[in-house]
């Protein structure tokens, strides 16, 4: 005979069971627990996010639906950016050629789809990415928030996808297949030491700078 589940009086216990479940974190909830133990859960609903199941073609179609009402287009602006051009869009948000008048650069912006992931670990993990200073990582700018959808601005790269350049050669020898295996390779470490899965490693996700990095 099944028994129903009893409710864990336990705060950590209950946390980590909407995580195991797939729901973003109580984080009011979790103001009770010791601040080292909050920084953990923090850390785990990272990787959480980064090992999510990939979502199947219905998902797909619903997310592209979603994105194309709320995408930004040339001329309109995100805090105090204005978009210029749309370089792409994924499962995990779209991005786009922008420029900062205040600072006078373009910089590439990424909005962040918010299902599943909460405000706090979106800018938490912002945060852990402006700590990173390593050629093989876009430096990220800053994190701005318009009209309660949240944007990264990241350091715009003149170059192509990875998948790109790859299909633009023939063939390619051992020795530019190995360099830019550790490269990668480098990148997802200097990621991992401060606690960030990158969670959509692809060819098409990874820029190649005309400079050859």
């Amino acid at each position: 005979m099944g028994t129903e589940p009893v409710p864990s009086a336990d705060p950590l216990l209950a946390l980590t069971a909407q995580l195991a479940s797939g729901q973003s974190l109580d984080w009011a909830q979790a103001q009770s627990l010791e601040p080292t133990l909050r920084e953990q859960l923090r850390q785990i609903e990272l990787l959480a996010g980064g090992f999510g199941i990939a979502p199947d073609e219905d998902t797909e179609a619903g997310t592209d639906a979603k994105s194309a009402l709320t995408a930004l287009q040339p001329g309109d602006r995100f805090g105090p950016l204005c978009i210029r051009q749309v370089l792409g869009r994924g499962s995990f948000g779209q991005v786009y050629r922008a420029y900062d008048a205040e600072l006078d650069r373009e910089v590439a912006l990424k909005l962040v789809h918010g299902e599943g992931r909460s405000r706090s670990a979106i800018l938490h993990e912002a945060r852990l990415l402006a700590r990173l200073d390593h050629p093989n990582v876009l430096r990220v700018y800053g994190a701005l928030e318009d009209d309660g959808r949240i944007g990264l601005a990241f350091e715009l790269i003149e170059g192509q996808t990875l998948e790109a350049w790859i299909g633009g050669h023939e063939s390619l020898g051992a020795h530019a297949l190995v360099a830019t295996a550790m490269e990668l390779g480098a990148a997802l470490c200097a990621l991992h030491q401060v606690g960030i899965v990158h969670g959509d490693l692809k060819p098409s996700n990874v820029l190649r700078h005309p400079g050859g990095r």
